[in-house]
């Protein structure tokens, strides 16, 4: 071999201690990724919870609404029924049940 031929030559430490840098440098953005990745799943987890408590929520003011509305309506069916019975009454008209 020629002198020039034996600075390119690498021996077999040299070549495992290049191998195991390059190793942990591709370990490291590994890790680096995977760690991005669960950030990245634990947000959108946290965002499909929000979404979800949202969901409930707006549901849970609609049943509230519906409630109120219900009760609402009640009261002015009964203050009808209660007028018609004093109209009835006052007139003297009989009413008869369907």
């Amino acid at each position: 071999m020629k002198k020039a031929d034996k600075s390119k030559v690498v021996t077999e430490g040299r070549l495992e201690e290049i191998l195991d840098a390059a190793f942990a440098k591709f370990f490291g953005q590994l890790v680096a990724y995977m760690d991005l990745d669960r950030r990245f799943e634990a947000k959108a987890d946290k965002k499909l919870v929000q979404d979800f408590i949202t969901s409930v929520d707006g549901l849970a003011k609609r049943v509230d609404d519906d409630d109120i509305e219900r009760a609402a309506v009640t009261n002015q069916v009964n203050r009808h029924d209660r007028w018609i019975g004093e109209l009835s009454a006052h007139t003297g008209t009989q009413l008869s049940a369907p």
